[in-house]
């Protein structure tokens, strides 16, 4: 067997089944004002008062603060790809680093939200596993909404934009970006990528008719729907969740939760399009999927969701050891940066980045390119984030005569400064 044509051909059929998925999908995102609150007054009696689903409601939440360590995982070489070759890409030396780096940077944010917003915005002192905490540290586990170490790291926090400055000058931190909201749209979808002509090869590239060979319909691939759920009750997809269904794992980020049940419908389309095996079939049929819910029932969500799912993918059991990664990752989803690519929105931000990382650690993520296209004007350098990573397969939308649609986004990816492309 052609160890090398295997692969090649089992990396066309992975990259099919994410270009189906996202192949007609986008997300629109709206940017949160700078400021979350005005004055201390308007915290309420304290930050425990603050209900998350909230602030949702508000179109904001927060800033992402990343500092400076590299994150834990580390790259994939071409060898090890070729070959099949699978083991744990987390750094044990590099996770004390960031860890040890993080805590102290969580001090030193204590200490600038205590100074900005007085005892108001400090709770008491309290027992967390048996140990007592420092009003210090108390403090930032209230501000934190996601921490982050595997593809990105940094964490979440409730903070004011003024906060956010001050935390920027802070030697740990590399940088701070606002916390967008994003909110999810669905198009039509079609079958135009010729996957059922896939279905016909084997291993080798073979008629599997002819050879009696397995057939490529994505057996042993796994795909992680980052979106609003999946509906795993459908017959279509399984009917079950757990370990022997389809839909074999996941978590809902949104809800807190280890049922990641779609409440939306976006999450479960984009699903059966990647992989339903019943009276329609997906892309890959024979394909296992993970569900990470990010997007709630009005197909809204934050990045730092976002951020924890792509984390999640790399590690699903969350043990620390990525032999268990997933194959593909798909977000039907996505920032318009508004033809303006900078450190805030565009190929450095924190969740392309994520995206990148990830990749170097052999997992293919394809990404919508959204649908900012103006039929030909002005439509020029309208990709969104994270569709803008320089190592995601992002995917522009096609209309039923397999054009290019006219509402589809397209590039090229420039910064400001010319500084990437």
């Amino acid at each position: 067997m052609n160890e090398l044509l295997k692969s090649v051909l089992f990396s066309v059929f992975v990259i099919l089944c994410g270009v189906a998925i996202v192949l007609l999908f986008s997300v629109v995102v709206f940017e949160k004002p700078l400021e979350i609150f005005q004055s201390p007054d308007e915290r309420g009696e304290s930050l425990k008062s603050l209900d998350r689903f909230d602030l949702r409601a508000r179109n904001y939440e927060g800033y992402i603060v990343e500092f400076n360590e590299e994150p834990a995982v580390e790259s994939e070489s071409v060898e090890q790809s070729n070959a099949g070759i699978t083991g744990n890409a987390i750094s044990s030396t590099r996770v004390e680093r960031i860890r040890k780096e993080k805590q102290q940077a969580k001090l030193k944010i204590s200490e600038i939200v205590k100074k900005k917003r007085g005892d108001k915005g400090i709770s008491k002192t309290k027992l967390k596993k048996g140990v007592s905490l420092s009003p210090e540290e108390d403090l930032i586990e209230d501000l934190v909404l996601g921490e982050y170490e595997k593809v990105f790291n940094g964490i979440a926090l409730n903070i004011t934009d003024e906060e956010a400055e001050e935390i920027k000058t802070l030697p740990e931190v590399k940088n701070v970006y606002p916390n967008l909201r994003v909110e999810a749209t669905l198009m039509d979808s079609v079958h135009l990528i010729g996957a059922d002509k896939v279905w016909q090869l084997d291993s080798n590239g073979s008629n599997c008719a002819e050879s009696g060979k397995e057939c490529l319909t994505g057996k042993g691939v796994t795909i992680g729907i980052i979106d609003t759920g999946v509906d795993y009750t459908h017959q279509d997809l399984g009917g079950c969740f757990g370990e022997s269904c389809k839909v074999v794992g996941g978590y809902d980020f949104v809800n807190y939760d280890d049922d990641p049940m779609d409440d939306q419908g976006h999450g479960t389309h984009v699903a059966a399009t990647a992989a339903g095996n019943g009276v329609l079939k997906g892309v890959a049929p024979d394909a296992k999927i993970y569900a990470f819910k990010v997007l709630d029932a009005e197909g809204s969500g934050y990045w730092d969701d976002i951020l924890a799912a792509i984390e999640q993918s790399i590690d699903p059991n969350q043990d620390g050891n990525t032999e268990d990664k997933l194959d593909v990752v798909s977000l039907s989803l996505g920032g318009d940066c508004e033809s303006v690519y900078n450190g805030d929105c565009g190929p450095d931000d924190p969740v392309s980045t994520a995206i990148d990382n990830v990749v170097d650690a052999g997992v293919v993520a394809v990404i919508a390119a959204g649908n900012e296209g103006n039929d030909g004007y002005y439509d020029e350098g309208t990709i969104g984030t994270p569709g803008t990573a320089r190592k995601a397969i992002t995917v522009g939308a096609s209309d039923k005569f397999n054009n290019l649609a006219w509402f589809s986004s397209r590039g090229p990816v420039i910064a400001e400064d010319k500084s990437f492309a």
